[in-house]
């Protein structure tokens, strides 16, 4: 695959301190938190995570804790358009000294897309 299952970037989220924090605990509405990801191969961050953390008591019911829908959204279809205003080092490939010029998009693996061809440029 072109773009596989690597690791971003982690961050940490201590969920004990939070717990036995009275300050955490007395906010309702938790705080959204922007927290940095990290990767050890670099120093930089690598991104943000945009979160809350809300800890539940194990024999609570269900109307303690308010389910959120985090399934995944539907697909939707786009269009890319992809304008080409200059080439440079195209070699002419054909024996009057032209070449028949094409682009080829890769969005993923799979699926590759070539623009029309522009005979004798």
């Amino acid at each position: 695959m072109l773009f596989g299952d690597d690791l971003i970037g982690e961050t940490i989220v201590d969920l004990e301190d939070r717990y036995f924090s009275s300050d955490f605990r007395a906010v309702v509405h938790k705080p959204i938190e922007y927290r940095k990801l990290s990767h050890f191969s670099t120093e930089m961050s690598q991104g943000t995570c945009v979160m809350w953390a809300e800890i539940n008591e194990a024999y609570a019911g269900q109307e303690a804790a308010p389910l959120y829908d985090i399934s995944k959204k539907p697909t939707e279809d786009f269009e890319l358009r992809v304008v080409i205003w200059d080439t440079e080092e195209l070699e002419m490939m054909d024996a009057e000294g032209t070449t028949d010029g094409f682009i080829r998009c890769f969005f993923d693996s799979e699926h590759q897309k070539d623009t029309d061809t522009h005979f004798r440029n």
